[in-house]
C-alpha cells in the first residue's frame, strides 16, 4: 500500500511535539513470552534488510524539504553501522537475493512500505497511546505472512527492519529558534527518530523492537551514525 513521504513523517512530527529539547532516549520491548536474557536461537539467520533512511533540511517556516544527497551518504553510515553492530554480536547475517522479476521487486517494495506504516504505528502507540489505546500495555505487533514475499534465503529465521528519519535547521529555522521566544513563536530543531524491529519471517510477527529519539546526532557523520546504530540497537536478542 502505496504511503506518501508527507504519510510517512506523519508519526515523526508527532513525536517531536512531545519531545522537549535536548532529549535523547531509546525504548526497547520484547515480545510477551521472549525470555530478555536469552537470546532468540544462537546462529539463528537474520536477513539485513536495506535500511530505510531519509535526511531533510527543516526550513524556517517549520515545513521540511527532503535532501537527497545527504540520505546517500547517511545510508551508507547506517548500513555500515548495522553490519557492524551485528558482526560484533555474532549474529549470522544474510541478505536478499537480487531480484529480476519486477512483479518479485514491487511485492518486496510494498513490504518495505508496509514497513514505514508499522513503524509509524509503533511511534503513535509508545509516545501517544492514547491515539491506539487498542495496543496500550500489550505488544501485537506484526506484518502478516506477507513477508514471504521478501524471498529471504531458506535459512533465515528473522529480517531486521531499521526505519530513521533525521533532520537539520537552516541557518534561519535556527535564528527564529533563538528569536521566536522573544516574539511569542515556538520553534523547535531538527529531530533524528528511528525505529528498529525484529521480525519473525516464519509468520511476521515482530519480537522485538527499539525506538531512538534524540536532538543530536548528525547521521551524516559516520562516527556519529554508528553511535545512533549503536543506540537502536541494544538490546537485540541476537
Amino acid at each position: 500500500m502505496p504511503i506518501s513521504a508527507t504519510r510517512s513523517l506523519t508519526a515523526i512530527l508527532l513525536a517531536l511535539a512531545l519531545l522537549a529539547t535536548g532529549c535523547v532516549s531509546t525504548r526497547a520491548r520484547l515480545a510477551d513470552g521472549v525470555d530478555s536474557g536469552a537470546a532468540l536461537g544462537r546462529g539463528a539467520g537474520v536477513v539485513v534488510i536495506d535500511p530505510d533512511v531519509e535526511l531533510y533540511t527543516l526550513l524556517p517556516s517549520g515545513l521540511s524539504e527532503a535532501r537527497a544527497d545527504w540520505t546517500a551518504q547517511a545510508k551508507g553510515h547506517v548500513q555500515r553501522g548495522i553490519d557492524q553492530h551485528l558482526a560484533a554480536s555474532g549474529a549470522r547475517m544474510l541478505r536478499l537475493p537480487e531480484l529480476n522479476d519486477s512483479s518479485a521487486s514491487n511485492a518486496r517494495r510494498q513490504i518495505e512500505l508496509l514497513y514505514q506504516a508499522l513503524a509509524n504505528s509503533i511511534l503513535s502507540a509508545e509516545l501517544a497511546p492514547e491515539l491506539l489505546p487498542t495496543k496500550r500495555d500489550r505488544f501485537d505487533w506484526t506484518m502478516g505472512p506477507g513477508v514471504s514475499s521478501l524471498q529471504a534465503p531458506e535459512e533465515a529465521r528473522y529480517a531486521l527492519f531499521v526505519l530513521v528519519r533525521d533532520s537539520y535547521a537552516t541557518a534561519g529555522r535556527k535564528a527564529l529558534m533563538v528569536l521566536g521566544p522573544l516574539l511569542g513563536i515556538g520553534a523547535r530543531g531538527g529531530t533524528q527518530i528511528g525505529v528498529a524491529s525484529l521480525v519473525d519471517l516464519r509468520d511476521g510477527k515482530v519480537v522485538w523492537f527499539n525506538l531512538l529519539v534524540a536532538q543530536r546526532g548528525d547521521l551524516r557523520e559516520a562516527d556519529a551514525a554508528n553511535e545512533a546504530i549503536a543506540s537502536l540497537l541494544t538490546g537485540l536478542p541476537l
